[in-house]
């Protein structure tokens, strides 16, 4: 059972993380430390989606100098071995990260093409190529007190036929946060 929940853990990463409907305003997630996750199912056959927002108590300077480094995030980011920036022209960037993951998710690679928008504190992301089927994301950053608002934004497929809904929700849930805290935490240091 250990096996199987660390293993599922690892699954839920791989499908959450990426380098990265619910609004900034929304109610929720207003304590530090807190992130609200929701999974969006877009029907049979199509990858799905998870929002999550959470308070990061760091300036949001700090936060979006730590988002925009790609080259660095396999300092902070979890399970992300390694990264490379592979190239930037102003508010574009390209990166490859290479995933932690167990076996049969070994080797997992993808780059993306990153396109930031400074003045809303914004991050689109595509993939480009990699191991994985699909993976496209945003970071949305929101000043709020001496912190930040940060809502993530993913849709992954890894190319598993079938996962069941209730897995990768659970797995999403308790993994997505520590992309929060790390952040926040690598941020802090900044």
């Amino acid at each position: 059972m250990h096996n199987l929940k660390q293993t599922s853990k690892l699954l839920g990463l791989a499908l959450g993380l990426s380098t990265l409907g619910l609004g900034l305003n929304t109610p929720f997630a207003q304590s530090a430390g807190k992130v609200d996750v929701r999974l969006i199912d877009k029907g049979e056959g199509k990858p799905k989606t998870v929002k999550a927002v959470g308070y990061i108590n760091v300036p949001i300077a700090k936060v979006w100098k730590a988002l925009t480094n790609y080259g660095n995030y396999q300092n902070f980011m979890p399970r992300v071995a390694s990264s490379h920036l592979d190239s930037r022209s102003g508010n574009l960037a390209q990166a490859t990260h290479k995933l932690d993951v167990p076996w049969p998710f070994s080797g997992t690679w993808y780059t993306n093409r990153y396109v930031e928008n400074a003045a809303n504190h914004s991050i689109r992301w595509s993939m480009v190529k990699g191991s994985i089927k699909h993976n496209e994301g945003s970071w949305q950053l929101k000043s709020q007190g001496k912190g930040t608002y940060g809502t993530y934004t993913v849709t992954a497929d890894v190319g598993v036929p079938v996962i069941p809904q209730w897995m990768y929700g659970e797995l999403t849930k308790s993994t997505i946060p520590d992309i929060f805290h790390s952040l926040e935490s690598h941020a802090a240091k900044l």
